[in-house]
């Protein structure tokens, strides 16, 4: 127990909680909810898309990504996986680039799902769309990442979510449509990246602004200067600085240090790295 403790503590914030909410509400839906007469039709008609028309529950757009109410090996084994992508590519993810830059891969994954899943009036829930839209916008923002699975070693995150995105056309018309918009969603944010316009930076300045978060003051930032610092619309750029502002890596050294990531894992950087790391996620 104090092992898992342990795990769990070190988990980044946002991921957590992603995590959590998803294992609690699936062990509610499959142990509980079944005990209460009406309780299960209840969920699947007001919190996952119930089909009909988008007018009939409009906010399901958003809750249907954590509604999981099938039972059995199949339901376990699809809320498994959504759980271990989560966890493989957020915790790197989250570390690198924020608890924002995830909540808002998962975020637009899951109502680019919900949206599409809503205009073709078919029941859907679970939270595959979000993870597609993560998987997609990792892999487009991030090209040579990678992820180890059994059997095939190292495979390029790419070809994963093509993998998953064929394999949803095996499951319900509502799944298959949810997936692609999912995947769609994930592809444009990071496309959008690439091009210098990071959607992430919206949500940061959001949880930032939010009256429960208190940040340390010996992390605050004098205002930079330039106009962009206060814009949601924050490029690439190759000119990154480091937290003690005594240079300005190039982008060249940033992808090295993404690339040994990949390869080594973070607990391969050096503190320097971590530096030039931690500069870039707050830009």
């Amino acid at each position: 127990m104090n092992r898992f403790r342990f795990w769990y503590d070190s988990l980044p914030p946002v991921l957590r909680v992603l995590m959590l909410v998803q294992v609690v509400v699936y062990l509610v839906s499959v142990l509980v909810l079944p005990l209460i007469p009406g309780a299960l039709e209840f969920v699947r008609s007001y919190l996952a898309i119930p089909g009909g028309s988008p007018l009939d529950a409009p906010w399901t757009v958003l809750t249907y990504a954590f509604v999981h109410t099938r039972g059995g090996l199949g339901g376990f084994l699809e809320v498994a996986f959504n759980v271990a992508f989560l966890y493989w590519i957020g915790k790197e993810q989250e570390r690198m680039l924020g608890g924002a830059w995830v909540l808002t891969a998962w975020g637009l994954g899951a109502l680019g799902g919900g949206l599409v899943a809503l205009a073709t009036g078919l029941y859907y829930e679970g939270s595959q769309a979000a993870i597609l839209g993560l998987i997609f916008a990792t892999a487009i923002q991030f090209p040579y990442k990678t992820i180890g699975l059994l059997l095939l070693g190292a495979v390029r995150l790419l070809w994963v979510g093509v993998g998953l995105l064929a394999f949803e056309l095996l499951g319900p018309p509502g799944y298959v449509f949810a997936g692609i918009g999912g995947a769609l969603a994930g592809v444009a944010m990071g496309a959008l990246a690439l091009r210098g316009y990071h959607l992430h930076h919206w949500v940061k300045g959001a949880m930032d602004s939010s009256p429960t978060s208190s940040p340390s003051p010996s992390r605050t930032r004098a205002p930079e200067p330039e106009p962009e610092a206060v814009s949601g619309w924050r490029a690439m750029g190759a000119r990154l600085s480091d937290p003690k502002g005594t240079r300005r890596p190039s982008r060249q050294e940033v992808d090295r240090i993404l690339e040994k990531i990949s390869d080594e894992g973070m607990d391969a950087l050096t503190e320097s790295e971590r530096e030039v790391l931690d500069a870039y996620s707050k830009r």
